[in-house]
């Protein structure tokens, strides 16, 4: 994808664009009698003369934001590439998607401070978080929602637009963290854990951001203690332990998975407090081999010092069908789940 394919694009006027669209006055944008540079600079159709992002084009007609990005807005809008969007067969929800990478308003990416997870209300309603890190000499990296943002600030008459590619980023789909894992079919013995230790209340609070490192039931199953490894053992294991063990798998602010790569840049380690305080703190690592790096959460007590060296028993990210599960996206939170509890 070439950053020149996004340039503002004026000097020509296209009937075939920008007939889907309605000018502000209500005349018919084909009969204009004169060319209307900042009429036709607006987004819409600045998108529409670009291949790149034909499939985008072709879901804006679809879902009638067409005519949403040909108005005066202004909107700061993060488009998918050809890349990210498949042709002719959209996701049911394209709606919710293209909404939820819309912003009302005017925002300059490039103005932003340098900081992680800005929120930003979007169109639907839900909320994007965009984060800003430093990256070279005068220069910087954006991060939406964990996936990062391509060619940021492309100036339209309407508001800017910015670039995602290869992927569509993950969006804010759930009212809470507890909500999620509630009606998440892997998590059902962390809900019941949760439950127990009275921590799913703590977890809806929506006033406040956390990170939730997830254990899924496979890890519960594969766990060789007893309060753990059943639904029995779970309702009548002592619930100060569980709470115990919980907190440990809850951090105190919004991260997404790409956050803490960047956070632990070019080192091994980096210990990271919980809602246990700092003693016991877990440690997120790097595994780094000739064609790069697997991270992986682990805990105090997921060390086996019977053996010489001591034998670790991490936690990665799980996954469903070879889809790592992790940056689900709640109102209070991120969520990401792992494949082995983490012990204080």
């Amino acid at each position: 994808m070439s950053n020149k394919g996004l340039k503002y694009l004026l000097g020509i006027l296209l009937a075939t664009a920008v007939g889907a669209c309605k000018k502000d006055d209500g005349g018919s944008a084909g009969t204009h009698p004169q060319y209307d540079k900042n009429y036709y600079g607006r987004q819409a159709f600045v998108i529409a003369l670009n291949s790149n992002y034909q499939n985008y084009d072709s879901a804006l007609k679809q879902t009638g934001l067409i005519d949403t990005l040909a108005s005066t807005g202004p909107f700061t809008t993060f488009l998918l590439s050809n890349n990210s969007l498949p042709p002719y067969s959209f996701p049911t929800d394209i709606n919710f998607i293209l909404k939820s990478l819309i912003l009302p308003g005017n925002v300059s990416l490039k103005a932003l401070p340098f900081g992680r997870n800005q929120r930003f209300t979007s169109l639907m309603g839900n909320h994007i978080y965009l984060s800003k890190y430093p990256s070279g000499t005068d220069s910087a990296a954006y991060i939406l929602n964990g996936t990062p943002v391509f060619a940021v600030d492309n100036s339209t008459t309407n508001g800017p637009l910015n670039v995602i590619d290869q992927t569509i980023p993950n969006l804010e789909r759930y009212s809470s963290i507890t909500g999620f894992v509630q009606g998440a079919k892997e998590l059902t013995f962390l809900s019941l854990a949760l439950r127990r230790t009275g921590l799913d209340k703590l977890l809806a609070d929506t006033t406040r951001n956390f990170t939730f490192l997830a254990p899924a039931d496979d890890a519960f199953k594969k766990s060789t203690d007893g309060d753990l490894n059943s639904y029995d053992g779970l309702l009548q294991a002592d619930t100060a332990k569980l709470s115990r063990i919980l907190r440990l798998h809850i951090i105190g602010e919004r991260n997404f998975y790409t956050d803490l790569n960047r956070q632990l840049g070019n080192a091994d380690t980096m210990a990271i407090t919980t809602l246990l305080g700092n003693d016991p703190q877990i440690k997120f690592y790097a595994s780094r081999q000739w064609w790069g790096a697997t991270y992986y959460f682990i805990g105090p007590g997921n060390w086996d010092n019977s053996t010489n060296p001591p034998t670790a028993y991490p936690a990665g990210v799980y996954q469903i069908n070879w889809v790592p599960q992790q940056d689900k996206i709640a109102v209070n939170g991120v969520i990401l789940e792992l494949d082995n509890i983490l012990l204080p």
